[in-house]
């Protein structure tokens, strides 16, 4: 965690409310709408994004 900077790992605070949605989802039988699914999504796809630098290159 010293090497690496703040803002990658800042960006895995953004999980916490997944981690809710999924537990419950899979212990308390809630249902997730539209909505959701698709936030959830989003952050998924948006983590790698935000954690590469603007000058570093994806390989």
């Amino acid at each position: 965690m010293e090497k690496a900077p703040l803002y990658q790992l800042n960006v895995y605070s953004f999980l916490t409310p997944i981690f809710g949605l999924y537990f419950g989802y899979m212990f308390f039988s809630e249902s997730l709408s539209f909505a959701q699914w698709l936030g959830v999504i989003l952050v998924i796809f948006a983590i790698p994004l935000a954690s590469i630098s603007p000058g570093q290159k994806t390989t």
